[in-house]
């Protein structure tokens, strides 16, 4: 498609594949889907994620780390002069709660900081007929400078039918440069290896319990954060109890710990380890703060009830 018929404006949208327009982007955070009503798949801007401090320890730290650099690249023109390929991909995989999401929305953060966009895939439709490889190519041209992040979550998820699409972006004729890709899965063992071979994702990190540098820095600052004084032996005390927390588990423990003291640091360790080992406690009531609304607990009181 030409420049004078790619892009189409509309309820602040961006529709891909018609109009006049060769809309630039400004630095933030897009998510991109299809319309079923036109055929057409479109992106809009969304509010970034809130995040927890970013702890830049570790492999959160790493992945962070790199994600920054390869904005900081992109923006200076350092691949350009090295004649080197300016894309590369990580993907990150483990089971639920491990901290993935939070990796993803810190890199998201970071990454808007350095000047590039984010791009969350958010309709496997808009792999069809190419639309995702367009978009991405058609915005090189436009903006050549301009770093790319895209965010490909639950990779598993996509239907065999369209990974031939999915492919072409990643290293095929619609494979855009000044781009990071950011792919998660819970099931690595379900993706096709041709999917995640070397060229396509050049990492595989396994997000799984949380590290111990990364562990310590996140209670440092979230006893920081609530203004709570511990000792040298007290801080250890909480060190020792999340040992092979998962990311999750540590929020959740931590949670407690800022709103209801230190001295409920025994019943947050059994009620943060819930959420990861379903059956290793079972408490007489069950705890709101893991629910998203006063509706969504309710709703499980009621279950239990019956």
């Amino acid at each position: 498609m030409n420049g004078k018929n790619f892009f189409r404006l509309q309820d602040q949208k961006v529709y891909i594949g018609s109009g006049n327009l060769n809309q630039k982007l400004t630095p933030g955070v897009y998510t991109m889907k299809y319309d079923n009503r036109t055929g057409e798949a479109y992106i809009e801007e969304v509010a970034p994620a809130k995040i927890d401090k970013t702890v830049k320890t570790g492999q959160m730290g790493d992945i962070l780390n790199l994600v920054e650099k390869f904005a900081f690249n992109v923006s200076n023109g350092i691949f350009d002069k090295h004649q080197y390929k300016s894309k590369f991909g990580i993907m990150l995989e483990g089971p639920p709660g491990t901290g993935k999401s939070q990796t993803v929305n810190s890199c998201t953060n970071a990454f808007v900081e350095k000047n590039g966009i984010v791009i969350f895939i958010g309709d496997n439709s808009v792999y069809h007929s190419g639309l995702a490889g367009q978009f991405l190519k058609k915005l090189n041209t436009i903006q050549p400078d301009l770093p790319i992040l895209l965010v490909l979550e639950d990779l598993d998820s996509v239907p065999r039918q369209l990974e031939v699409y999915l492919t072409s972006i990643l290293d095929g004729e619609q494979s855009p440069s000044n781009t990071f890709f950011l792919g998660t899965t819970n099931y690595l063992d379900k993706i096709p290896s041709r999917l995640i071979r070397p060229g396509r994702f050049d990492l595989i990190y396994k997000v799984d319990e949380l590290d111990e540098a990364t562990r310590k820095a996140y209670i440092d600052d979230k006893l920081n954060e609530f203004s709570i004084k511990a000792s040298d032996e007290e801080k250890q005390s909480l060190y020792d109890v999340t040992n092979k927390f998962s990311f999750a588990e540590i929020r959740t423990f931590m949670a407690y710990i800022g709103f209801f003291g230190f001295e409920s640091k025994d019943l947050a360790a059994k009620i943060s380890r819930m959420d990861g080992k379903k059956n290793s406690y079972e408490p007489d009531i069950i705890p709101a703060c893991q629910y998203d609304s006063p509706e969504d607990y309710q709703g499980i009181v009621e279950e239990d009830e019956d």
